[in-house]
């Protein structure tokens, strides 16, 4: 059955499979390409990234409706393995998460010569009522995660490229 995604994301990482999953699996490097104001990360379980972040989020492309968040919450990694010629795949869930009841997406990571393509695909998500409460409807929500996702693979990349993931 296929599944249609609410958005998907697509990006090319200068790096292996092993180095990769090192990277995610290390909170430093969460902290380090996070595209937040302030974040605090550590891993509570070996597939369990609990994170804090604070951050004044945008909810539309033009940048004029800004809203100020502290989000909490953990995201956890469930390694599938290798599917097929798709490459490696993990489920993506949260939990303990203020702003967030429920939400399903994929990481899915080949190899293509000495890069990684790497895409993040949103399958389900359900809010509380909280940033609801705000005034803020669910497509201006989407557009402001898309642009997060976006801006934390481009980071992540970016710090490959530059061999800087390890380093403050």
């Amino acid at each position: 059955m296929k599944t249609t995604n609410i958005f998907s994301l697509l990006e090319y990482f200068p790096m292996n499979f092993d180095e990769f999953e090192k990277a995610i699996f290390n909170a430093k490097v969460w902290e380090k390409i996070a595209p937040v104001e302030k974040i605090s990360a550590n891993f509570t379980a070996p597939n369990v990234l609990s994170s804090e972040m604070q951050d004044t989020i945008t909810f539309d492309p033009t940048g004029l409706t800004k809203v100020n968040l502290l989000v909490k919450g953990d995201l956890i990694f469930e390694y599938k393995g290798v599917d097929g010629d798709k490459g490696h795949l993990y489920d993506l869930n949260v939990r303990n998460n203020n702003y967030v009841n429920k939400m399903d997406a994929r990481l899915r990571v080949k190899s293509e010569g000495s890069t990684l393509k790497v895409g993040v695909f949103l399958q389900s998500i359900e809010f509380n009522s909280t940033l609801f409460d705000r005034g803020f409807g669910r497509e201006a929500i989407l557009v402001g995660i898309k642009l997060k996702l976006k801006n934390l693979l481009t980071n992540f990349a970016n710090a490959a490229k530059n061999g800087t993931l390890y380093t403050k």
